[in-house]
Order: C-alpha cells, then sequence, then structure tokens
C-alpha cells in the first residue's frame, strides 16, 4: 500500500506542477496581452484627447463659452488615458512574477485616478447645467 500511494503522490505532483507551469505561462501571455490593449487605449486617447484640445483653439468658430468644460474634459480625458500606461507597465512587471506584487505607489495612483473620474463628472454635470 505504501508503494502504491506513494507513487501515486509523485504522479499527482508531476501532473500538477506540469499544470502549474501551463497556467503560469498562460497568466503571462494574458497579462501581455491586456498591457498591449492598455498601453493601444493610452496612445490612442492621449492622442485624440491633444487633438480635440488642437481643434479648439485653433478653429475659431469652436470657441464659445462651453469650450472651456470641453477643454476642461479633454486634459482630463488625456490623464485617465496616461494612466493606462503605469497600469500596463505593472501588468508587464508582474507577468513573470508567481506571486502578485503591487506598486510602490499603487494608493498614490489609485487615489488619484478617483479624484480624476471624480472631477470628469462633475465637469460633465457643470457642462449639461450651462446648456
Amino acid at each position: 500500500i505504501n508503494i502504491v500511494s506513494t507513487s501515486w503522490q509523485r504522479v499527482g505532483e508531476h501532473a500538477f506542477g506540469d499544470l502549474l507551469v501551463v497556467a503560469m505561462e498562460t497568466k503571462r501571455e494574458t497579462q501581455t496581452q491586456e498591457a498591449n490593449y492598455l498601453f493601444f487605449v493610452s496612445s490612442v486617447g492621449m492622442s485624440l484627447n491633444i487633438l480635440v484640445v488642437t481643434m479648439i483653439f485653433v478653429r475659431r468658430n469652436l470657441r464659445r463659452m462651453t469650450s472651456a468644460f470641453l477643454i476642461h474634459a479633454g486634459f482630463l480625458n488625456f490623464m485617465k488615458a496616461a494612466f493606462c500606461i503605469p497600469f500596463g507597465v505593472n501588468l508587464l512587471s508582474s507577468a513573470d512574477d508567481t506571486k502578485t506584487n503591487q506598486p510602490p505607489n499603487c494608493v498614490l495612483q489609485g487615489s488619484v485616478y478617483i479624484v480624476i473620474v471624480t472631477t470628469s463628472a462633475m465637469n460633465m454635470v457643470a457642462m449639461i447645467c450651462t446648456e
């Protein structure tokens, strides 16, 4: 009975080890893919928001009273898009580790992001109230 249970444990440990390796490789691929999506969203969001703000400054017929809210919204959305970069870098840096590491300034990043989102919501409310 001891021989059978010992061989069974070895087979079980070996199979579990293979599954662990496959799961880690899948996790690494998924995190790399998610980081690439975040970088893409960040680059598109930042460039389009810069384009909107630039067009408001360049085109005279786009300058109205509510354009100040649009410019403010463009800057806030630019900052929200820029926040995708540290999130993607964190995904790439934790993809090689077996444990989940949070960045050293995770609380600060989260707090600043919440302030930006709240300010963006208040900016939208102000835009609706002025119309």
